[in-house]
Parts: structure tokens; sequence; C-alpha cells
């Protein structure tokens, strides 16, 4: 079976990759995909409904953290009431404990996996000191692989401010402003 997966052409994985990093027209640009099997059309829905409409899916008023991720994806397009909504409607959330679990669990299944690299990336920049460096070089090799979206340069920004480095953090956080508004 595992054999045969490999053989298989992952016929998702511009979407999935597009979606993971944040290139959600890139990901509406490629999603319709010619000759997919039933199982790959089932399984492009949920992807294509969360770029429309994520806090709406049942998956997410369920989950903590995918309503702590709705409420970002809404700040960031300026829903501000609805932002706040969703981030207060489960109660508190002890993530640390439970994102390090779950991180290991991700490596563990694929460590070069594109979500996984991401996770560990914030990860490192929740915990803080030396591992801003390893999520700051996580986030350039995501960008040297993947077309630079916002949350790849948002991310390298956010490190550049901790290490101390201003300037460079100020031209990424202007290259993503800029890239959010040519969107738009």
């Amino acid at each position: 079976m595992e054999e045969e997966m490999a053989a298989t052409p992952d016929h998702l994985f511009r979407l999935r990759n597009n979606f993971y990093l944040g290139g959600n027209q890139a990901a509406i640009n490629t999603s319709d995909l010619p000759n997919l099997s039933q199982d790959d059309s089932v399984e492009r829905l949920p992807c294509l409904s969360f770029l429309h409409c994520p806090w709406q899916l049942p998956a997410i008023a369920n989950n903590s953290i995918s309503r702590l991720i709705a409420g970002i994806m809404l700040l960031h397009g300026e829903d501000y009431s609805e932002a706040l909504k969703h981030t207060n409607a489960g109660g508190t959330v002890e993530l640390s404990d439970y994102a390090e679990k779950q991180l290991r669990i991700m490596q563990q299944i694929d460590e070069d996996h594109t979500l996984t690299q991401l996770a560990s990336a914030w990860l490192n920049l929740a915990v803080g000191g030396s591992k801003i460096q390893e999520a700051y070089v996580i986030f350039q090799d995501l960008s040297e692989k993947y077309p630079m979206t916002g949350l790849i340069l948002n991310g390298k920004a956010v490190c550049c401010i901790h290490m101390g480095n201003s300037d460079e953090a100020e031209t990424l956080l202007l290259e993503a402003l800029n890239k959010v508004s040519l969107r738009q």
C-alpha cells in the first residue's frame, strides 16, 4: 500500500502547499485540476471551503486552536468583531505543551512536510531565545522553496524583530503589506 502511494503522483501538492503557506489566491487558481480521482476531489473541497469561509466549518467551530487561527485570518481581513467572537468562543488554551506534543507527532510522520516546518518555526518563535534563529532558518528555507507569501514574510519579520534587526524586519513587513494590497 505504501509503495502504491509513493508511486502515485500527488495532484494536490501545489494546492495544499499554497494553502498552508497563505497563498490563498494561488491555491484557488491551482484548484481546478482535470482528471482528479474521487478521493482527490473530496480532499480538495475542505481546502477550498476554508479559503472562502473557514470559520463556518464545523471542524473550526469545535476546535479552539482552529478558532484561534480563523480569528487571526479574520483579523488580517480587518473583520475585528468576527475575529473577537471566534477567539473568545472557547475559553483558554494551553498551547505550549500541546504544541510540542503535536509537533513531535508531525515530525515522526514527515519532518520535511510544509506544515511540520511551519509548526516548528511557530513553536520556536513561541519558545524564544536561541530558537528564534532556528525559526528564521525555517522561514528562509520555505521562502527559497516556495513562492513568497505574506505568512512567510511575516514569520521572517517577527524573527528579525526578536533578533534586533529592525531594518530587515521593516523591509519584510513592507513587502508583506505590498503583497496583501496587491491581492485586494
